[in-house]
């Protein structure tokens, strides 16, 4: 993929994906996952914030991705990004427990991360919202968001 010069943030999302993509395998695969899936969410909530408001998806529209937001079928990508940003950025801020990592052990008696859950509030557009999302790592729930919000980025 050649780099774009007049969308360069575009590019770094997309390359993000593949390089999601290619470390499924690796032995530090989910945990380079997870990085990722942090800087998709980051950026495209700081560059196309405004945007965003006009694209909704359902919750349970992506794979490997549960997604729970007060009692709506849908969700704005606006809201969406702007909440998983702030669990991000306040992870443990005042008490806050925004991030959980749901193990299990594997048969070298090792844990393994299989499902990440964040959890984030925001106030968009003078109305504070809250949201819960579940990313299953088996099911490729990180993978399969971020190309997601790639899909809307213009």
């Amino acid at each position: 993929m050649e780099y774009n010069r007049n969308k360069p943030e575009k590019d770094f999302v997309k390359r993000t994906i593949e390089m999601a993509e290619e470390f499924k395998n690796h032995k530090y695969g989910t945990t380079a996952q997870i990085n990722f899936l942090f800087g998709t969410i980051i950026l495209p909530k700081s560059h196309w914030y405004n945007s965003l408001k006009q694209y909704s998806i359902k919750l349970n529209e992506i794979p490997g991705v549960s997604i729970v937001y007060k009692d709506y079928q849908q969700i704005s990508l606006k809201v969406l990004l702007h909440c998983l940003r702030n669990g991000i950025a306040h992870w443990k801020e005042n008490g806050n427990q925004n991030i959980d990592f749901v193990t299990v052990q594997n048969t070298k008696g090792e844990k393994e991360i299989k499902k990440v859950i964040i959890k984030g509030t925001g106030k968009v557009d003078k109305k504070v919202e809250n949201v819960e999302v579940t990313f299953d790592v088996d099911q490729d729930g990180l993978v399969e968001f971020m190309k997601k919000i790639y899909d809307y980025l213009k």
